[in-house]
C-alpha cells in the first residue's frame, strides 16, 4: 500500500509537472503570438508611412514640374516680345557698329534664354516620357566658344581678356541642347 501511495504520488507529481510545462508552452505561445503581432503591426506602420511618404514626394514633383511649365510658359511671352524690336532695330543700317554689335549680342541673349525656356518645357516632356534626347556628333570646344562668346562684350566692359584655347576638335555624341 505504501508502494502504491508512492506511485500515485509520483503519478501526481508527474502530471503536475506536465499541467506546469503546458502553462508555460501556453505563456510562450502567447508571448510569441504577441511578438509577432507587435512587430507585424510595426511593419505594417513602416510600409504604410513609406508609402504616405512616397506620394508625398511625387505629388510634390508634380507640383514642381507644373511651376516649372507655367514659369516656361509666362518667360517665353515676354522674350519674344523683346526679341521682335530687337530684330527690327538690327535691320535700320544707321546703326552705329558699337550699337549693332550691342543689339547683336543682346539678341544672341534673347535666343539663349528662349532656348533655355524651351529647354525646361522639354525636361517635363522628359519626366513624362514623351520626349528622347537626340544625340549628335558635336564638337565639343565650339560648344565652349559659342558660350564663352557671348560673354566677350562683358568681359571688354570689365577689362577682361576673354580667351578659349582647344588643341583640337573634342568630338562627343550629346544633345547639344
Amino acid at each position: 500500500s505504501k508502494h502504491e501511495i508512492e506511485r500515485q504520488n509520483y503519478e501526481i507529481e508527474i502530471k503536475d509537472t506536465k499541467i506546469q510545462q503546458q502553462g508555460v508552452q501556453k505563456k510562450a505561445l502567447y508571448g510569441g503570438l504577441f511578438l509577432f503581432g507587435i512587430i507585424s503591426l510595426l511593419i505594417y506602420r513602416s510600409q504604410r508611412i513609406k508609402a504616405k511618404t512616397n506620394r508625398q514626394l511625387r505629388e510634390t514633383e508634380a507640383l514642381k514640374n507644373l511651376w516649372i511649365v507655367n514659369i516656361s510658359h509666362e518667360l517665353k511671352t515676354p522674350l519674344t516680345l523683346i526679341q521682335g524690336p530687337i530684330n527690327k532695330i538690327l535691320k535700320n543700317d544707321k546703326l552705329n557698329p558699337v550699337d549693332k554689335q550691342d543689339l547683336v549680342i543682346a539678341n544672341k541673349s534673347t535666343k539663349h534664354l528662349n532656348k533655355l525656356v524651351m529647354e525646361m518645357l522639354d525636361l517635363s516632356k522628359i519626366d513624362k516620357g514623351h520626349l528622347e534626347l537626340k544625340k549628335v556628333a558635336v564638337d565639343f570646344g565650339d560648344i565652349v566658344r559659342t558660350t564663352a562668346a557671348a560673354f566677350d562684350s562683358m568681359a571688354i566692359n570689365n577689362g577682361i581678356t576673354l580667351t578659349i584655347q582647344a588643341q583640337s576638335a573634342i568630338w562627343m555624341d550629346i544633345d547639344s541642347s
